[in-house]
């Protein structure tokens, strides 16, 4: 029990940080969790949503995205979407930030599996990420 819930305050959301190569489909990930049908739970066609969120040149996300949602298990919990453009800025989250969970996000598509160099590209984040002590504190979930 937080010290805020024992005063009668609003506990503060469990902070989850989501990481990826570029084009790993992690902002398509984050508005899918956010814009699931709750009743059906089934998934809403987001595409156009996405298209519109990358930068014009057509480098992908150029910001990060933060989304507050919520779930019977968790309750609320926040979701930081860090492109994986910005590489150098990822210690700033999970160091600063108090992390519950890290999502690596993996590129799963036909054309990324047969290309050699960005899995061992993920695979060489991945291993830096799993050393990093601030993330050693809560869960690590690969997807």
């Amino acid at each position: 029990m937080s010290f805020l819930s024992c005063l009668g305050g609003k506990r503060p959301p469990h902070q989850i940080v989501m990481l990826g190569l570029p084009g790993s489909g992690k902002t398509t990930l984050l508005y899918k969790l956010k814009l699931m049908d709750k009743v059906s739970g089934e998934w809403k066609d987001i595409s156009k949503l996405v298209e519109a969120i990358k930068s014009p040149n057509g480098q992908g996300d150029v910001s990060y995205h933060y989304e507050e949602l919520s779930s019977k298990m968790l309750k609320n919990y926040g979701i930081w979407d860090v492109p994986g453009s910005l590489i150098s800025v990822w210690p700033t989250f999970y160091r600063y930030i108090r992390i519950s969970a890290a999502i690596f996000v993996v590129d799963a598509s036909k054309e990324a599996s047969e290309n050699e160099k960005s899995l061992r590209d993920a695979r060489r984040v991945l291993n830096f990420l799993l050393n990093e002590d601030e993330l050693r504190q809560g869960a690590f979930l690969v997807i």
